[in-house]
Parts: structure tokens; C-alpha cells; sequence
């Protein structure tokens, strides 16, 4: 039922440490639980980790916020979701993209948007979250017919009274404001912290559909990730031997550009690193590559 779970790399938001999210999570026999922290996917690897540790299926996913308005919420149903996302991400951050209130087309994403920031039109992989308080609204006409979209959404923040004060504090520096100063839109409700998936589900009874739609969502999800294999890439080109041919004319390139055609000493030098390189582990590889790419700086 927790598909929106922050730790404290939701900077100046969250307040648990990973491992004590999974902890509390798993105290309570939580058996599926999604980290969704604010625009940034750091802890999704530890998150795994401590999860598997205690039996709970970890899911990564990613909370997207601008000027502290929650957007969607992002689910990846498998790893390539992440990269997905991500891009998004990038492009905003680095590039100046702008992050659209709606989400754009994802193929291994799940969306889940909040109640106050529906689309005219959902996806198939799109869905709207309700919060327990929310319920009374569905009610009314225009969200009744969507309940067969609606998911639980049950926010996680923090755990005590003393780390809801921390919260705070931690808005109240984002926003760069007092903390007498705060508005109610600042600041994460007091509701969220964990409890019972039974207490959670008996709130929600009257509306099996929207249980139903949260399991399968949970169902649907994966995080395969090796950590054993090497993710590095291997080569800049296709193979090692293109690597060399490019580095060699590169390194003559620069070698000529700094010291003129008749260097001996240096070409002998470049000489003698091209010469080893087939002998080389990755590792020892990679060093010397980038010495020789110097010499065309």
C-alpha cells in the first residue's frame, strides 16, 4: 500500500535514513514498498539492499516536484523505467527543460498523479492516488467515475512527532522562510508516517476497487539489478582495436599540434603506450588511454 516512500535524499524534505524506512516497513510485515524520492533516484541501490535483507520486494520509483508542488508520482515497473525518468530529469536540470505537469509518454513507467492535478485524459499506465482524508470527496460525480483509475496513496515522511519538527525546520530552510511563516502547501501532512496495511485497508473498504488497483500496480513492478557485473563501458568505439586506432591518430594529432613533427622523445613515448595496451586489464587500460588522449588536448 506504500507507494510513496521518502528518505532523507529528498533533500531538505525526508527525514529517515534508507534503513530505517525498510525497518519500519518491515516491523509492521510490510511486503512491497516503493521508494519514491524527491527528483533523485540516490538511494534506490541501498534501498535493494536493505530490502532484500528482510524479504521485502523493493520498487524504485521518483516523486517529481517543481517550486514544491508534487507533479506525479513516477513507478518504474522494471529498471529501464528509471532511465525513462530520468532523462526527464536531466533534461530539466541540466539543459533547462521544463518539467510539465503532466507527464509525458513513458513505455515502463507507472504514473500516479494527486487528486488536485488530474490530466483531462488518463493513460493506460496512469492512475490517480487518493489519500485516506481524500475519500470523502469521491462522492462527487466527476470523481466518482474515476475511482476504477484510483490507487491508495499513503505518503511516508517521517516517523516521530520530534522528526516531523525536523521537517519543518528543513522546509522552512528551502523555502527560506520562518517556520511561523510556513503555509499548509509547504509542509508534508502529519498522517505520514507508517502504519498498519490492515489500518490502511480498513479505511479503504468501501472502495475494493481502488485496493485491488494498488495490489496489481505493486504486482506488476520490478527491481532486477546485478550488482556483480561491470556496468562500465568497455569501449569508447565498438572494439578495443577501433580504440587504439583512434587514440594513436588523436595522440599524433596532439603530439604534432604541442611538439612539432621531429619530437623524437615524445613519439617514441606514444609509441611505447600503443604498444602495451593489448597487454592490459580494463583497468590499466583506461588509464593509459586517457594519458595518451592528453597529448591531443
Amino acid at each position: 500500500m506504500f507507494l510513496n516512500c521518502h528518505s532523507f535524499h529528498s533533500l531538505r524534505y525526508g527525514t529517515l535514513s534508507v534503513e530505517e524506512l525498510v525497518q519500519q516497513a518491515h516491523s509492521l510485515g510490510v511486503k512491497e514498498l516503493i521508494l519514491t524520492d524527491i527528483n533523485t533516484i540516490t538511494a534506490i541501490y541501498d534501498f535493494k539492499k536493505e530490502c532484500e535483507k528482510v524479504g521485502i520486494k523493493p520498487i524504485a520509483g521518483i516523486e517529481v516536484r517543481k517550486d514544491n508542488r508534487l507533479f506525479y508520482i513516477a513507478i518504474a515497473k522494471e529498471f529501464s523505467g528509471i532511465g525513462e525518468v530520468n532523462k526527464v530529469l536531466t533534461d530539466h536540470n541540466c539543459h533547462g527543460g521544463e518539467l510539465s505537469e503532466i507527464a509525458p509518454v513513458f513505455e515502463n513507467v507507472f504514473i500516479v498523479y494527486p487528486i488536485d492535478n488530474i490530466p483531462p485524459k488518463l493513460k493506460e499506465n496512469e492512475f490517480i492516488g487518493v489519500r485516506e482524508e481524500e475519500l470523502n470527496l469521491l462522492i462527487r460525480p466527476e470523481f466518482k467515475m474515476l475511482i476504477p483509475k484510483m490507487v491508495v496513496l499513503y505518503p511516508v515522511t517521517f516517523s516521530t512527532k520530534k522528526e516531523y519538527n525536523l521537517h519543518r525546520i528543513l522546509r522552512a530552510i528551502d523555502n527560506n522562510t520562518l517556520l511561523s511563516k510556513l503555509a499548509e502547501q509547504d509542509v508534508c501532512r502529519k498522517s505520514e508516517y507508517f502504519k498498519s496495511e490492515d489500518l490502511i485497508i480498513g479505511a479503504f473498504q468501501r472502495y475494493s476497487e481502488i485496493i485491488e488497483n494498488t495490489k496489481k500496480l505493486l504486482e506488476a513492478c520490478s527491481f532486477e539489478f546485478d550488482f556483480e557485473r561491470v556496468k562500465n563501458k568497455q569501449y569508447y568505439t565498438k572494439s578495443k582495436e577501433s580504440d587504439v586506432k583512434l587514440l594513436k591518430r588523436l595522440a599524433y594529432l596532439g603530439l604534432e599540434k604541442r611538439y612539432g613533427k621531429d619530437h623524437e622523445i615524445a613519439k617514441i613515448r606514444v609509441e611505447k603506450e600503443l604498444k602495451v595496451i593489448d597487454e592490459l586489464n580494463f583497468c590499466s587500460y583506461f588509464l593509459i588511454t586517457w594519458d595518451i588522449v592528453r597529448y591531443s588536448n
